[in-house]
């Protein structure tokens, strides 16, 4: 039977001691470990308390809206100009288009009403129509007198010859609507810039137009008509004030031109006619060259008066046609006018 060897004697010994030292390296390696745990929860507890005391990102503010001031006062000095602007190109209309048909009516004068009243026989035929009348009255005193027939003749004769009512007032009429569609429309463009240059909303805009009256709202106050679109529809009726009757004063003052010479006229006439049957034609050849004289001296002298004073009465029309095409426009703007100071008043009241 095989047997092992005996261990040598010192074979236990380093066994031991081998044990021992296999004990403590464990042990330290333990105690290596547990150093470190502690050591990683003594960090991890830390950092913790780091992360919860590090303050973190402050958040953002919140977007502060910015609220949009409209300055209003602005506005109304706009409205102001805008209005200016429009009335001043208006009236460059129908100042313009008033002097054209002034001096086209003062040719109708000049070339047809003047060369009329003073051809030589239609101041005879005047003449003998005025003693007539004069004859008439004189017998029958509920007749007119001489000098209404005569006024009621110039009359005809100025309103056919200078003035042409049918054509004078539908020129007129034109003149007019032309002048307030320039109005309108020069105001509606400049005023529709007025929003879009100071960023006012459609709803604020809408509010102040209305209440300055440039917008008038049906009757449930829904739909918006601008006031200016309804100003070209406003009747002028121009045709009236051209188709009047002339002046008074001006009738009178060409008859007044009669009154002084017609009994001399007249007187003298008589004298030709009997000095005529007693001395034979030779005298009234005489008598009818000093009228023709006579006739001569007068148109040189009346002619540039009677002129003036139809001049005169023309310029009246001028400026009564004036009044009545700036009359709509001058009743809108002192509306306005007076809604912007009524604004700013209760803007003022407001603020104290």
């Amino acid at each position: 039977m095989h047997r092992h060897p005996p261990h040598p004697p010192d074979s236990q010994p380093r066994r031991i001691e081998a044990w021992s030292l296999l004990l403590r390296a464990a042990t330290s390696l333990g105690w290596l470990v547990v150093a470190l745990v502690v050591i990683a929860g003594i960090w991890l507890t830390c950092a913790r308390r780091d992360i919860r005391q590090t303050p973190g990102p402050e958040p953002m503010p919140a977007a502060q809206a910015t609220v949009h001031v409209i300055p209003w006062d602005e506005i109304d000095e706009e409205v102001a100009r805008a209005m200016q602007q429009a009335r001043a190109q208006a009236e460059a209309h129908v100042t313009a288009e008033l002097d054209q048909w002034a001096t086209e009516t003062m040719d109708h004068v000049d070339q047809d009403f003047l060369p009329w009243f003073f051809n030589y026989f239609v101041q005879q035929e005047l003449l003998l129509h005025y003693a007539h009348e004069k004859a008439l009255h004189a017998l029958f005193p509920s007749r007119p007198t001489a000098e209404n027939v005569l006024q009621q003749r110039l009359q005809r004769e100025i309103m056919q010859r200078v003035m042409h009512p049918e054509i004078g007032g539908a020129r007129m009429e034109r003149i007019g609507r032309e002048t307030l569609d320039i109005y309108g429309s020069v105001l509606l463009q400049d005023m529709d810039q007025i929003p879009v240059r100071y960023n006012v909303p459609a709803l604020a805009w809408d509010e102040y137009t209305t209440r300055l009256g440039l917008v008038v709202r049906d009757v449930d106050g829904n739909r918006g008509i601008p006031v200016l679109c309804k100003l070209a529809a406003v009747p002028l009726g121009l045709g009236t004030v051209i188709s009047i009757e002339v002046a008074a004063h001006v009738l009178r003052r060409l008859v007044q031109r009669w009154t002084g010479r017609i009994a001399g006229k007249t007187g003298a006439k008589l004298l030709g006619k009997l000095a005529g049957r007693m001395l034979g034609p030779a005298i009234i050849a005489i008598v009818i060259g000093w009228d023709l004289l006579d006739h001569h001296i007068t148109v040189t002298r009346a002619r540039p008066i009677v002129r003036r004073n139809l001049e005169e009465y023309i310029n009246e029309i001028r400026a009564d046609m004036l009044t009545h095409i700036m009359a709509p426009i001058d009743e809108l703007e002192f509306e306005i006018t007076r809604r912007l100071a009524e604004r700013k008043a209760e803007e003022s009241g407001q603020e104290e």
